[in-house]
């Protein structure tokens, strides 16, 4: 079967729901609550019982049940199902506040528990894959991924004989492994909180995405209330699969297009011929026939065509209200404007009477201190001060230059690109007004004039963690960086590493054609999107996970948070 994730998750659900269950006429939907003492717990089963873990928490409902009846379980099946699957590519453990947790000084009983379902987690991911990968992760002591790794060894190192031959097969000998590449959030804090430019993160950002899940509420015209409505970018959708990746004109015009289409389909289907009751009466039946067959399709894509009209059009709203084509450009300009330039952009977005939430102003604000490293201080500080005089919480940035001593790095020098344009961005893009050509009306007259100018420079974006993973997948390490490589069988105090002085490359077997890359402390749906590209250009499979997938609003409050610690 295929590196895909999706399809191994539902061919896991699928032999789960078929395992045999105990009769509901003796123990009830709720037996499993019962204490062994209760007198249902005392009944007999009349037949075997299959007992089905999928998480920890089942463990503790189901131990009261198989404690009464332990004669009659003829066998306990474990399926590692505790993950949340996005896509056949992206997945979530769904363990939100994971980097704000890890970095407030928070109980050790309290950051230990995250790690272990962290652990937990990336068992199922590899078990629903079948696969036993190379671990790599950072060998710094105080990493949190290095804990998550070292913790999967452990669980790795304990499963019995069996359940691990069941579990990984001939995966546990074989020669070519997938990589496991498992990174701290901190390696990369700019791409949480810049603006973006791409469909899938936009919806995210601003609507708030969950779970392939989006509401969107549209405010009712001439006094009327407004409308809510909900949408599921699932699997069936053609339009998500294709453009969730995609920068946002791109979309839109994707959004003429699907309408376009839509109306001809729909116009060939309703065209009669004027001597259609004059055709053989086999020759109508075929016609009638051939246009049912078509109208299960039509349903789909005007289901389709709804929802993405309706998201398209709340986000050119947001985007105007907030002037988010405007934070975007600066942001991406950052690194390489001169300093004057960048001054007067910074001041004039800062500005109370400019548009933009607080939120805006603030990620404009970090985006600065993280990828422009040798901003004079002083100037960076009277830009901190103009904000707060206008009541906001500046507490996120005191923490990332807190952040940034303890550590004892420069974080904008981690990947002096992480935050610009790769070089190689194709000259024949066309601007986002051009995109929008030709757009439905809905949102049209909105989007042409507010994308003006506003250039696709997220088409061919290079991103810190595919950087990192490209060299991996080329059995390089990383510069100036050390790693842990740990397979079973190995105790994890004596795993292998190698340490890679600045300036030098190691290099560690063959290149790689399969990686999962993991983000403790959360990832983002630009992330996703970057390994997507490179998986395309490489034509590699690759997988992007992490703890959660945080809003750049929700990072915001993490940093925040642990300003105020």
């Amino acid at each position: 079967m295929a590196f895909d994730l999706e399809q191994r998750q539902t061919a896991a659900l699928q032999e789960m729901l078929q395992l045999k269950r105990p009769q509901l006429s003796l123990f009830g939907a709720r037996g499993a609550a019962d204490t062994p003492g209760s007198t249902r717990s005392q009944h007999t089963p009349k037949s075997p019982w299959k007992v089905l873990i999928f998480d920890d928490v089942a463990k503790d409902i189901l131990a009261p049940l198989m404690t009464g009846a332990v004669g009659s379980v003829v066998s306990v099946v474990e399926r590692h199902v505790n993950f949340i699957c996005l896509s056949p590519f992206e997945f979530s453990l769904r363990l939100p506040s994971l980097f704000s947790s890890i970095y407030a000084a928070a109980a050790d009983a309290e950051v230990t528990a995250a790690i272990n379902a962290a652990a937990n987690g990336l068992l199922s991911v590899i078990a629903t894959l079948g696969v036993l990968p190379v671990i790599n992760c950072p060998s710094s002591v105080s990493s949190p991924a290095r804990s998550v790794a070292l913790r999967l060894q452990e669980l790795l190192e304990a499963l019995p004989p069996k359940a691990f031959a069941e579990m990984f097969g001939s995966a546990a000998t074989s020669l070519s492994k997938p990589l496991l590449i498992l990174i701290d959030r901190d390696f990369d804090l700019l791409t949480m909180l810049q603006h973006t430019w791409l469909y899938g993160a936009l919806i995210h950002d601003l609507l708030q995405l969950r779970l392939n899940r989006v509401t969107v509420v549209t405010p009712g015209e001439g006094g009327k209330p407004s409308t809510t409505k909900t949408f599921d970018l699932e699997k069936r959708d053609v339009f998500w699969r294709e453009h969730a990746f995609s920068p946002f004109p791109v979309a839109a015009a994707a959004v003429s297009q699907m309408l376009t289409e839509y109306n001809a389909e729909l116009a060939k289907v309703g065209q009669r011929p004027p001597d259609a009751f004059a055709q053989p009466e086999g020759d109508l039946s075929a016609d009638i026939l051939k246009a049912v067959d078509v109208l299960p399709d039509l349903a789909d894509k005007k289901r389709s065509l709804d929802a993405h009209t309706t998201i398209a059009t709340a986000l050119v709203s947001a985007i105007k209200d907030r002037g988010l084509d405007r934070y975007f450009e600066i942001e991406q300009s950052l690194p390489q404007d001169r300093e004057t330039v960048v001054t007067s952009a910074v001041q004039q977005c800062l500005s109370p009477d400019s548009a933009g939430l607080v939120e805006d102003k603030l990620r404009l604000l970090a985006c600065l201190y993280l990828s422009r490293p040798s901003y004079p201080k002083p100037l960076f500080q009277s830009l901190v001060s103009q904000l707060e005089q206008q009541g906001a919480d500046v507490s996120a940035i005191h923490f990332l230059s807190r952040f940034s001593a303890f550590r004892s790095i420069d974080l904008g020098q981690q990947n002096p690109v992480s935050s610009g344009v790769s070089s190689g961005v194709s000259s024949g893009v066309s601007s986002a007004s051009t995109a929008l050509e030709g757009i439905g009306t809905k949102f049209l007259d909105k989007g042409r004039g507010l994308l003006q100018g506003v250039k696709n420079l997220l088409v061919r974006k290079s991103s810190p963690i595919t950087q990192l993973l490209e060299r991996l997948l080329e059995g390089q390490e990383e510069t100036g960086r050390q790693f842990i490589h740990l397979r079973r069988g190995q105790q994890s105090s004596g795993a292998s590493s190698t340490t890679v002085s600045p300036g030098g490359t190691a290099t560690r077997g063959p290149p790689v054609r399969q990686a999962i890359i993991f983000v403790v402390g959360g990832g983002s749906y630009v992330e996703a999107a970057a390994v997507r590209e490179l998986a395309a250009k490489t034509q590699k499979q690759l997988i992007f996970g992490s703890t959660e997938f945080v809003t750049p609003s929700e990072f915001l409050k993490e940093l925040t948070q642990l300003g105020h610690a």
